[in-house]
C-alpha cells in the first residue's frame, strides 16, 4: 500500500470512529477536508516516519521508526519536571554506586598488605607445625614454601588441625 493511500484509509478509519449522528452532519466537502487534514497532519508530523510489518504467529507485529521534533514537552511542563528528576536520579545512584565501589576497593587495598603479612595463627606455645601429606618429595615441598624434614614436608605457618 502506497503512502498516500494508507494515509486515506487511516483518515477513513478515524472517520468512522465518530458518533454515527456527528458523522451524519458531514456533507461530501467537510470530509474530504478533514480527510486532507488528517493526512498532512500525520505527514506534517515527522520528518521519518518508517512502519515495517513483522511477521508473527497469531497476527503479526510492526515496527515503527519515527524522527521529528519533540512537541511533547511544549505541551505537558510536568513531564519535564519528571524527566528531569528521573534522569538526576539515574545519575546519582551510579555516581553512589561507582563511589560505593571505589571506596571497597581502597579498603580492600589497605587492609589486604596486612592480612597477607601476618601468619594465620598465633604460634604460641601450643602451637606445632602440620605435615602435609600430598607433599611427597622433597622437590615438590620446597617448591612450595614449606620444609622438608625426616623425610615430612612441614609446614610452620599453619596448626596442625587446620
Amino acid at each position: 500500500m502506497r503512502q498516500t493511500e494508507q494515509n486515506i484509509y487511516i483518515a477513513k478509519r478515524i472517520l468512522e470512529q465518530l458518533p454515527p449522528d456527528m458523522r451524519a452532519t458531514l456533507d461530501t466537502h467537510q470530509i474530504l477536508v478533514l480527510q486532507q487534514a488528517l493526512t498532512n497532519y500525520r505527514r506534517s508530523r515527522h520528518i521519518i516516519d518508517i512502519r515495517l510489518p513483522i511477521p508473527f504467529p497469531g497476527g503479526g507485529l510492526y515496527g515503527v521508526f519515527l524522527l521529528g521534533r519533540n512537541q511533547r514537552a511544549r505541551e505537558n511542563p510536568q513531564s519535564k519536571t519528571k524527566g528531569m528528576l528521573a534522569r538526576a536520579t539515574l545519575v546519582a545512584s551510579i555516581l553512589v554506586g561507582c563511589g560505593a565501589i571505589v571506596g571497597l576497593s581502597q579498603l580492600y587495598r589497605l587492609v589486604s598488605p596486612s592480612i597477607h603479612n601476618q601468619p594465620v595463627i598465633d604460634q604460641g606455645p601450643n602451637f606445632h607445625p602440620a605435615e602435609i601429606p600430598f607433599k611427597r618429595n622433597r622437590q615438590e615441598c620446597e617448591v612450595s614454601g614449606r620444609q622438608w624434614k625426616n623425610n615430612q614436608c612441614i609446614d610452620d605457618e599453619h596448626d596442625p588441625i587446620f
